[in-house]
């Protein structure tokens, strides 16, 4: 089985502006599989804060008890049980009315990626030099957009750009998009809030991503957005998938394979019987050709044992 190593982090910042964090953000890794996640929480009095937590941790459960997991159907069934879960908290707590958080999430089980939207939080590839966004904007605008009411242009500044129609919580249906890609060696996978995309220009982020190690770049890219205002939470996971297909392993990180590193027994077994038929075969032609003895007391010599003579000698200086 050929797998791919994979670097992956996460980071989140509450920003210059807000006073708590309601992002939620992290990466999960079990066999050959990983999951990232990012949660956008809306609601106030911290009740965001709570959504975006729940949705998380809903994830978590689900794909660490999963034995076979099959990305799709966890994916659905995940955020199906985490809509469920933020519903259930408010009717428990009805001063939390009304809260409710995006979801991004993928799994990636290479070479596929499966990946699941819900809200405005974002999805990326950087593959060479190219940044594409791999999901569409759950939002007012961005509906508007593709009905013809408002350019790309036009959305970008309008006062309700970050009014989404789409989120955990809102309805007992939940709703999401999903899609699955085929990813390459060397292939980026960007998770992000409206906190990064709405400071930092998709030509910077690219930039950073390309000239920095994984974990470095979603450091720059945090420090790029709180310069730019930081006027909202900023959350992050990164995947750099390593630029060559490693056979057998289901390592995520980039240390070496230790268990590759020691020598096989079988193989010095087999040399052992080699050398064994050799000096059969030594032994009965030294009785006869002077070929024969050379060969005898090199195969002698390479087993550690002295020449034939030496051990006829030893063994007669003893005899009577």
């Amino acid at each position: 089985m050929a797998t791919q190593r994979i670097q992956a982090f996460s980071i989140t910042d509450t920003g210059r502006k807000r006073s708590n964090n309601q992002d939620a953000c992290a990466v999960f890794k079990k066999q050959d599989l990983l999951l990232m996640v990012v949660a956008d929480g809306v609601g106030g009095n911290m009740c965001g804060e709570i959504a975006s937590r729940l949705a998380v941790q809903t994830l978590q459960q689900h794909f660490e008890k999963a034995e076979k997991l099959d990305p799709k159907t966890f994916l659905s069934q995940a955020v199906t049980a985490a809509n469920q879960g933020i519903r259930n908290y408010v009717n428990q707590h009805p001063e939390c009315k009304g809260m409710a958080t995006t979801l991004t999430a993928t799994v990636i089980r290479f070479p596929e990626l499966h990946l699941l939207q819900v809200g405005d939080s974002r999805a990326y590839l950087l593959r060479g030099k190219t940044l594409q966004a791999l999901t569409e904007d759950h939002t007012l605008v961005r509906k508007m957009v593709n009905e013809g009411v408002l350019s790309p242009e036009e959305a970008l500044t309008h006062p309700k750009r970050h009014v989404i129609i789409n989120a955990l919580g809102i309805s007992p249906e939940q709703k999401f998009d999903y899609r699955q890609i085929v990813l390459r060696p060397s292939d980026q996978v960007l998770l992000c809030s409206d906190g990064l995309y709405d400071e930092v220009p998709e030509s910077e982020i690219r930039d950073v991503l390309l000239d920095h190690s994984p974990k470095e770049a979603i450091r720059r890219l945090v420090s790029a957005a709180n310069a730019a205002g930081g006027k909202d939470n900023i959350s992050i996971t990164l995947a750099v998938l390593d630029d060559k297909v490693m056979a057998g392993t289901r390592r995520f990180d980039t240390e070496p394979d230790v268990k590759s590193s020691k020598k096989s027994p079988l193989k010095w077994l087999a040399v052992l019987l080699c050398l064994l038929i050799l000096a059969g075969g030594a032994w009965y032609l030294g009785r006869s050709t002077e070929m024969g003895k050379r060969a005898r007391n090199f195969i002698y010599s390479s087993l550690g044992m002295g020449s034939p003579h030496d051990t006829g000698q030893k063994k007669s200086a003893g005899a009577p």
